[in-house]
């Protein structure tokens, strides 16, 4: 005669409960991996690809926007070569007859957190439509250190200058310097002021005495002839 197995009502519970959360679990990954990489799950999508030297941190699942708004995400990311990778994007089969044969791809910064994003955006709009593994032009991706390197060379060279400018201001205040002795001695430029007049008045004398020469019979005859070689 076969017993009759007894499962306890405890153990029963704990296996319900943990197939519950296993389950839910899975639903919340899932849900949160299409969310976030935008699949797109209910729109017919088509491919391009991109090639570049560098992606600079790009990763699968990342945006693809177009004048501004995504329409798809990052799919597939290979080495071709030593210096070149292949960028393969999903993009929303709606935008098709929008992005051109000749639109140009390149990989920028997304805000301040510094996430990266390939940004489409067209060539000559007389151009046909892109097509279904088409390969765009790119632009190479900003190198964010470079940029922050050459800034920083920059800033180094302006307060440089600053500290130059400065120290020239503080030498001229303290009267240092020949241009501090014009700027702040006051006797020196007293006396500057004193010889030029007296350069100048010196200098109407002797027009007014070249005048009078003009005029004596003397010099008249000199003055004449140098007027005639003039003419």
């Amino acid at each position: 005669m076969r017993k009759n197995l007894k499962i306890d009502p405890e153990m029963r519970k704990t296996f319900w409960l943990g197939l519950f959360v296993t389950i839910g679990l899975i639903l919340l990954i899932t849900a949160v991996y299409l969310i976030g990489s935008k699949k797109n799950m209910f729109s017919s999508t088509f491919h391009v690809a991109a090639s570049f030297s560098d992606v600079n941190g790009l990763q699968i699942g990342d945006a693809v926007r177009f004048r501004g708004i995504n329409i798809g995400t990052v799919k597939k990311i290979t080495m071709l070569n030593d210096s070149a990778l292949n960028v393969v994007m999903n993009l929303e089969e709606e935008m098709k007859p929008f992005i051109k044969k000749n639109a140009i791809a390149n990989i920028i910064t997304d805000g301040l957190l510094g996430n990266k994003i390939v940004s489409i955006r067209n060539g000559n709009n007389q151009a046909k439509s892109v097509e279904e593994n088409d390969i765009l032009k790119t632009y190479p991706p900003i190198d964010v250190d470079d940029v922050q390197r050459k800034l920083k060379s920059t800033n180094d060279h302006l307060v440089n200058i600053t500290n130059n400018l400065s120290d020239i201001t503080d030498k001229i205040n303290k009267g240092k310097g020949a241009l501090g002795t014009l700027i702040t001695d006051s006797v020196f430029a007293k006396n500057l002021k004193e010889s030029m007049r007296d350069i100048k008045a010196g200098t109407k004398n002797l027009d007014r005495e070249s005048e009078a020469l003009k005029h004596n019979f003397l010099f008249k005859k000199y003055f004449k002839n140098e007027n005639e070689e003039k003419k």
